[in-house]
């Protein structure tokens, strides 16, 4: 597992330094003057001021993007493994078979210790209509240890491989596609297969729904290069403000975030040093990213003492270690 996560900071650390190269070198050089954008530079102090959020180009359509799933799971053990040729997956889902329980933790806490093998978790969500003709995804922080998704009785994927390198998906963020299952404007039946392989088990971490909305409608608010001897760096700095609009995330009432902020999607946490970084390059488009929301995320958990820490749970918000005089978790002092 430690490979993967390297190269998945490896993977996010070059998204960085390609769209810092690319601006700087638009900044530096001389065709850096033949820059334009179609909407007006935002003045220097709007940049860096929160308030300024109300003036972004997608706000109100990206916080309509998520679905929440955390509270209302029914859920079933399965240790006989009869789910699959039953196809408890289409339902029905008959209450007394069914328990209720959430996500955001795991089903030894609520009453079912020591299970380990497959179990099943099913909810209704009513799609908005007005999510028709768009991408839609199902979005984990982590389930312990792989799982089968289902969408209306149809199977849309599965992520985690005992066999594979990856393994367990219980500290990655999954990200499935199941718009092609979805009836739109109705009431959606999600299901999914857990196995937990020993320990712990279950959606313990953050799920939600989320649409994607296409980059392509909103780039107009970003600075436009025009460097007509270089197609493929022009081409390159698209892909990276592309991949950093995947990454806009949303608060929650639990974890007390921003609403909108810019998450590295690495695993169930924010970290301050990515988050410090990240900010550097979304504030050249603060029309559109919400680049210093993403710092207020830690200044709401800033203690009287002064104290951050440098990594805060996106579940609830709390401090991901409590800090001792060997290890304070905290960065440099990043944010001056």
């Amino acid at each position: 597992m430690m490979k993967g996560m390297v190269v998945a900071r490896c993977s996010k650390l070059l998204f960085l330094a390609v769209l810092f190269g690319v601006l700087v070198y638009c900044s530096a050089s001389s065709i850096a003057q033949e820059l334009t954008a179609n909407a007006q530079e935002p003045k220097a102090n709007d940049r860096f001021v929160a308030s300024a959020a109300a003036s972004r180009a997608a706000d109100a359509e990206l916080r309509a993007s998520f679905i929440q799933l955390t509270r209302g799971w029914e859920f079933r053990t399965d240790p006989e493994g009869r789910g699959l040729a039953e196809r408890w997956h289409a339902g029905p889902f008959p209450a007394t078979a069914w328990r209720t329980i959430n996500a955001r933790d795991v089903w030894e806490k609520q009453g079912f210790e020591g299970y380990d093998g497959y179990a099943w978790y099913h909810k209704d969500v009513l799609v908005p209509a007005e999510w028709a003709g768009h991408a839609v995804d199902f979005v984990s922080n982590g389930v312990d240890d792989e799982f089968d998704l289902y969408v209306n009785g149809t199977f849309v994927g599965h992520k985690g491989d005992r066999s594979s390198e990856l393994g367990s998906v219980s500290r990655w963020r999954t990200v499935v596609p199941i718009q092609s299952a979805i009836r739109y404007g109705e009431t959606n039946s999600i299901v999914l297969r857990v196995n937990d392989w020993s320990g712990d088990g279950g959606l313990w971490g953050d799920v939600f729904l989320r649409r994607r909305l296409p980059f392509e409608h909103y780039r107009r608010h970003l600075p436009e290069p025009v460097i007509e001897s270089k197609p493929e760096w022009v081409r390159l700095y698209w892909k990276a403000w592309e991949i950093a609009w995947l990454h806009i995330a949303h608060g929650t009432e639990e974890n007390g975030f921003a609403p909108l902020y810019l998450d590295e999607a690495f695993n169930e946490m924010v970290y301050q040093w990515d988050s410090v970084f990240m900010t550097l390059f979304p504030r050249y488009g603060n029309r559109l990213f919400p680049s210093i929301e993403t710092l207020d995320s830690f200044y709401r958990g800033q203690r009287a003492d002064g104290y951050i820490q440098r990594i805060y749970r996106e579940d609830d918000g709390e401090i991901a270690y409590e800090p001792s005089a060997d290890d304070p978790n905290v960065n440099p002092p990043l944010f001056a």
